[in-house]
């Protein structure tokens, strides 16, 4: 095995990859609707962790509808 040194680590990029990388579309008060809480739970966690974007959630008809607030 070879060791390689002094080799930068490429900057992680949120849009990337990412499964919910539609969060940096939306504008404050645009919504989205999931059909289970856990779901919702989810989406609002990884936004609170891993950029500024804010959600507020909502039960909604049978599943649960999010905004974002900031």
């Amino acid at each position: 095995m070879k060791i390689d040194k002094n080799i930068p680590i490429p900057e992680r990029s949120l849009k990337q990859g990412s499964k919910y990388k539609f969060l940096h579309d939306l504008e404050i008060m645009d919504s989205f609707w999931v059909e289970t809480t856990a779901q919702a739970c989810q989406v609002q966690s990884y936004a609170h962790r891993t950029t500024n974007i804010r959600l507020t959630q909502r039960a909604d008809g049978t599943g649960r509808r999010l905004w974002r607030v900031k």
